[in-house]
């Protein structure tokens, strides 16, 4: 199962990577060869309570604008698919697939997103715009960290203050790269089903406005027949990311590493 499930993600990220798509008919496979196994196995309750946990975790990170409509579906595509055996095993394996999804997905942004920074010149005169617009909240941090640091010597302040510093530093850089290098002008002919527009666009007698799930398939229709380009934010394709998660956790799995990890997190921890 693990490996027909590897093969099935690494079409889709291929495919995402070149189209900023994800097929449908690979979120079905995944999710019925899930069940299968499930039925199989016995453990068709435990699997699908786990799946339910994913699914709400994804609607979650769907309206909050983190996941695009395929990522959401992919994530509960896998649910039944995760390793683990008993429901507690289960849901071990789901928690440390999205924390494990989160982080390989915070650096795979950061490098993508950086890549496409350093060849667009506007970023940088967007990053100043940014800079000087809010140029309170410099102020607010530069006061902040000055004071903790020299009148109240403390060091959590300082790790607060520093923290403040990195999370305002990857606000600015997330959006100077969305307003410069993922905002392009589409084509009505290749416009895709869930594209994100930028601003609400008049088309005839119809007003199309910007949702989270973005075009259906009657705007795309209707675009089409008033031949009507419109602004769309694109995304980074973010299924490499679930391929490289579960290949990882499956290397942790099958490889029998899973109690060496606990005791590094533990020791971590402790």
């Amino acid at each position: 199962m693990f490996g027909f499930a590897l093969v099935l993600l690494g079409f889709a990220a291929v495919h995402d990577w070149k189209t900023t798509f994800v097929s449908d008919w690979v979120v079905y496979a995944l999710f019925c060869l899930g069940l299968l196994g499930l039925v199989v196995g016995g453990e068709l309750v435990a699997g699908l309570l786990v799946t339910g946990g994913l699914g709400l975790l994804a609607l979650t990170f769907y309206y909050g604008g983190v996941f695009a409509q395929g990522d959401a579906r992919l994530l509960i595509a896998l649910g039944p698919v995760l390793p683990g055996i008993a429901l507690a095993s289960r849901g071990w394996y789901a928690i440390g697939f999205v924390f494990l999804l989160l982080v390989i997905g915070l650096v795979y942004t950061l490098v993508i997103s950086g890549w496409k920074a350093g060849h667009d010149r506007g970023y940088y005169r967007e990053v100043h715009a940014l800079f000087t617009t809010f140029r309170f909240v410099v102020w607010g941090l530069l006061g902040g960290g000055f004071i903790c640091s020299f009148l109240l010597s403390g060091m959590w302040w300082g790790l607060v203050f520093g923290g403040g510093w990195i999370v305002f530093g990857l606000w600015i850089h997330a959006k100077a790269v969305e307003k410069t290098c993922f905002i392009a002008r589409v084509a009505p002919r290749n416009l895709l089903e869930g594209d994100w527009l930028v601003s609400s666009v008049k088309v005839g007698r119809h007003v199309l406005h910007p949702s989270v799930a973005g075009l259906s398939r009657p705007d795309i229709a209707l675009l089409r027949r008033y031949n009507r380009s419109v602004l769309i934010k694109q995304g980074i394709p973010f299924v490499p990311v679930f391929f490289l998660t579960y290949l990882l956790m499956g290397f942790v799995a099958l490889g029998g590493y899973e109690q060496a990890l606990l005791g590094l997190v533990q020791e971590v921890l402790s």
